[in-house]
């Protein structure tokens, strides 16, 4: 059974909001420290869907509470900043109880219709050896433009597991912000897989603290963008805790006249010795007009730790153009070829069919 929640009708803007900003700035004319957006408006709250009632009795959801009891939260970073924190946002807190083993996942569909600018919050508390998949779609229906601003914050407490899978299949006219923050104890996990496309300019963030002694942080994105699209995105692992362990990929491909930027850090905080970090990015670039901008960082205050970051930036190789092309496959359709089975490696690590089915969908349609 699938539970719906209309959305709550509002009017706020925002001008001139600073999101995506680096830990350590680099040279201004770089014009990568930060990012601006200039205006935003929001009007209500989006449509969610979510299967809350095969989860009865394992996990207990409240809608629209009380900030007072969020206080936990507050201690939570996210990757775009603190800008977004004034949109007043229809609220979703979960809560996973102690030693539960979902065997299946929580589904949370956002609708949006008419043009219709939105703002959602989701807060997850995955109490002690509890493990959960979330899987979180962005939908427009008979929508070309709009505004989406979504954050999602969780606490994975000791020896627990939260996997995050986001995918934005919203229409090229939106303004997307969507915004990740995550807290871990000891042995905890979290786990963050996103398919970024559509939108007309997208902001993604996602700030994770591994406080406690051997909890790990793994991230998958994949990106795709065209036309005359920017992508914006700044992740961030900040390793605190004894024998942490961050793993960061990002894989994309870059179209037409699209701009893209990503910030990926490590950040190993004096005291968390025996920690590891990695961080890579693989971007494709099927026009000469594309602009990509990759900034791997790794900031060091401990001794004892290992890091590893790059990237790899560039086009179809020749050799393989030349080789497709001598059994009858055109270099668009190579380039295709090439762009979808980037986006379908991540998406095929969806735990759902039906799911994977819906973005590959949405993916023929686009490339």
């Amino acid at each position: 059974m699938v539970n719906h929640k209309k959305g709550r009708e509002m009017m706020q803007e925002l001008n001139n909001i600073t999101v995506n900003s680096l830990p350590v700035k680099t040279w201004n004319f770089l014009r990568m420290n930060e990012s601006k957006v200039e205006h935003i408006e929001v009007d209500k709250s989006a449509v969610v869907s979510m299967n809350r009632e095969d989860f009865k009795g394992d996990i207990e959801f409240y809608s629209n509470v009380d900030n007072s009891k969020l206080a936990d939260f507050s201690e939570v970073t996210t990757g775009i900043g603190n800008s977004l924190e004034d949109i007043d946002a229809d609220n979703e807190l979960i809560v996973i109880k102690d030693n539960i083993k979902a065997d299946k996942p929580l589904i949370i569909k956002y609708k949006y219709n008419d043009n219709t600018k939105c703002a959602n919050r989701l807060f997850f508390v995955s109490n002690q050896n509890s493990s959960l998949d979330v899987i979180v779609l962005f939908e427009a229906e008979n929508s070309t433009a709009g505004v989406s601003v979504h954050e999602i914050k969780s606490i994975v407490k000791e020896n627990a597991n939260l996997n995050i899978y986001t995918a934005n299949l919203l229409a090229d006219g939106y303004v997307t912000l969507h915004n990740c923050g995550a807290r871990c104890a000891d042995n905890a996990t979290f786990s963050l897989v996103q398919v970024i496309t559509g939108s007309e300019k997208t902001y993604y963030g996602g700030y994770t603290k591994l406080e406690g002694k051997n909890s790990s942080f793994l991230s998958d994105i994949a990106y795709y963008a065209n036309k005359e699209q920017i992508l914006d995105m700044n992740y961030v692992a900040k390793h605190t805790g004894r024998k942490t362990n961050c793993d960061m990929s990002a894989t994309g491909v870059l179209d037409d006249d699209a701009k893209k930027i990503f910030r990926g850090t490590i950040d190993f905080v004096k005291g968390c010795s025996g920690a590891k970090g990695n961080e890579r990015e693989d971007v494709l670039l099927l026009s000469d007009n594309n602009v990509n901008q990759t900034i791997p960082l790794i900031l060091c205050d401990e001794e004892d730790v290992e890091g590893n970051h790059g990237a790899t930036i560039g086009k179809i190789d020749d050799e393989v153009i030349f080789y497709l092309g001598s059994r009858g496959i055109s270099r668009k359709e190579a380039e295709r070829m090439m762009a979808k089975a980037r986006i379908k490696a991540v998406c095929d690590k969806f735990p759902s069919d039906e799911i994977r089915d819906q973005i590959t969908t949405y993916m023929e349609g686009r490339i």
